[in-house]
């Protein structure tokens, strides 16, 4: 029996309006009510944007459409850093799409899946600590446009990075690896169910052949 790897939290789910609009209310709400600086779902929600959304435009309209929401309330800023935090965000639909397949790949292991979401998880959190530190350094005029001040402001953007890192993995490496496990044991019961209740057919004897 072929078993799909998909999880199961998310079956179904690639052209749901009702999980857009969960994903939309999660990511621009929580930015909005959060007190924790960096401790976010947007990320997360931007990376399930990229692996359960099969149509592009509808993965990238949704970290826009979130990010619009929350900085109507909180206040529009400086242009060029606001470019580095949405294409950061739109990147992780990016990576969410490229990864969908050593997620979701039948192909898979249990093991190699759970630590392809791990690693997306990481390099999310990497890749905005580095873009948007690009762009503070460069653009906020905080810090000189030299070797020190750009080190200046990465390491000044460090306590940050654990909160970064800290909600990528709560909020979407930690519920992806969950469904992937339950999905596992879920497979394996239903195969084992399947052959302990197997029902054989009796065989038809051969027409010459007697009873005694």
């Amino acid at each position: 029996m072929k078993v799909s790897n998909r999880s199961i939290f998310f079956a179904n789910a690639s052209n749901s309006i009702l999980l857009f609009f969960m994903l939309l209310v999660v990511g621009s709400v929580a930015r909005l009510g959060m007190d924790v600086p960096n401790f976010k779902p947007l990320g997360a929600v931007c990376l399930i944007a990229g692996l359960m959304f099969r149509d592009v435009r509808v993965a990238v309209l949704l970290p826009v459409t979130a990010m619009l929401i929350s900085d109507f309330f909180l206040g529009f800023y400086e242009p060029l850093l606001a470019i580095a935090v949405y294409g950061s965000l739109l990147l992780n639909v990016v990576m969410g799409r490229t990864a969908k397949n050593w997620i979701f790949g039948p192909q898979q292991s249990i093991a190699s899946r759970i630590v392809a979401t791990l690693g997306l998880a990481v390099t999310s959190s990497l890749q905005f600590f580095i873009l948007t530190n690009l762009a503070v350094g460069l653009f906020s005029g905080w810090y000189p446009l030299s070797f020190s001040g750009m080190s200046g402001c990465f390491v000044a953007a460090l306590p940050f990075f654990r909160f970064t890192l800290a909600g990528d993995i709560v909020f979407f490496a930690a519920p992806v690896i969950v469904s992937i496990l339950v999905q596992s044991t879920f497979t394996r019961q239903r195969l084992a169910f399947k052959t302990n209740y197997t029902i054989v057919a009796p065989q038809k004897k051969p027409a010459n052949q007697h009873s005694r």
